[in-house]
């Protein structure tokens, strides 16, 4: 899966999925579902669930995934580019988070899991 995304729109939901979530928790994780023009991003923290959906530039196919939250909103942080790249390997588990000429770039190992509303 390959995908193109507003790193502003994407940055600002990911915050708030992080504050949502017990904010400065190692714990906070989010999971994106990328689907036909929009991402889809659940948070679930001890006592906390958070769901917020924002629109998709490109998208070649859908997934689903989950991150710790903080390594990905870290990593938006410090990048200037105003579109982020998602691609997505099935097979290994892991998403590489990059700007569109790949100077900036996080490779990361998806979590085995997946959030729900019942979950809490």
């Amino acid at each position: 899966m390959k995908s193109k995304l507003n790193k502003n729109f994407l940055e600002s939901a990911i915050s708030r999925c992080y504050d949502s979530c017990e904010k400065k928790s190692s714990e906070s994780v989010v999971q994106f579902d990328f689907k036909n023009t929009e991402l889809f991003l659940s948070a679930k923290g001890a006592f906390s669930f958070y769901e917020e959906n924002i629109p998709i530039s490109e998208l070649d196919c859908d997934a689903c995934f989950t991150l710790k939250t903080s390594n990905v909103l870290e990593f938006l942080k410090y990048i200037s580019s105003d579109t982020i790249v998602f691609v997505y390997d099935d097979a290994k588990k892991s998403v590489l988070i990059a700007t569109p000429d790949k100077k900036s770039k996080l490779a990361l190992q998806t979590l085995d899991m997946t959030i729900s509303n019942n979950q809490l």
